[in-house]
């Protein structure tokens, strides 16, 4: 604990902005990787095919996947990988608006519950510390298709490592169980310790404190939004 403790204190240290600069630029690194190496043109012209083909055991209009596989047929450029620049912008506004939110929300329950002033830079800067966790299972899922020889784009679209998706045939299951059984996964554990651990370091209070603070307004916010997102699944399929 000791380590952890020490190795919060130096993170804290660092600018601010050039650890969400690396972050967004380790974020784009790991999606190009992956529409280039994983998520390949031939994956994806693979599963439009079947779509396509499917066309012929039912009475579904699949006639839009043909445009979509004669469109990959005749670009030499990857259908996933979008223009660099676009790529770039939507990762660091996704991030600033996933931060930001974070904050609002562990912020209020500093508020609510102790009625304890703390600044929004400071709850900010250690959202995007523990940000990082998130790397994780990116770089897993990277390095386990990396070593697979067949495997087809949903196995892309239901892998999360260490998550409760991985015991149960996900091609069995609705949409919205997909998305909550991916989302329950121990690297959200780990980013709620994590966080714990920074705002206790950072702001000079107990653990078990900013564990509080970090399950009535991360915990909170996150079960909004997993009941929102499940909502948009049900009702629009």
């Amino acid at each position: 604990m000791k380590f952890m403790n020490q190795l919060a204190k130096n993170s804290l240290r660092q600018n601010g902005w050039l650890l969400f600069v690396l972050l967004c630029l380790v974020q784009l690194l790991f999606t190009t990787l992956n529409f280039e190496f994983v998520s390949t043109e031939e994956i994806y012209a693979e599963y439009l095919e079947e779509k396509d083909n499917a066309n012929l055991e039912s009475d579904t209009d699949y006639s839009e996947y043909e445009d979509d596989i004669d469109e990959l047929e005749d670009e030499n450029e990857d259908v996933f990988l979008e223009d660099l620049a676009f790529d770039t912008a939507f990762i660091v506004v996704d991030k600033l608006v996933s931060f930001t939110s974070i904050t609002f929300c562990i912020l209020v329950a500093f508020l609510l519950i102790n009625k304890h002033k703390v600044s929004f830079g400071k709850i900010f800067k250690v959202v995007l510390i523990a940000n990082f966790v998130f790397l994780l299972p990116v770089l897993v899922k990277l390095l386990w298709f990396s070593i697979q020889s067949d495997y087809s784009f949903e196995d892309i679209q239901y892998f999360y490592p260490l998550a409760a998706i991985q015991i149960f045939d996900a091609g069995t299951l609705p949409d919205w169980l997909v998305y909550l059984f991916k989302t329950l996964n121990l690297f959200e554990l780990a980013y709620i310790f994590l966080l714990s651990l920074l705002l206790s370091v950072q702001l000079n209070i107990s653990k078990s404190e900013t564990l509080k603070y970090v399950l009535g307004g991360y915990g909170t916010g996150m079960i909004i939004w997993i009941g929102f997102r499940i909502y948009l699944k049900i009702a629009f399929g």
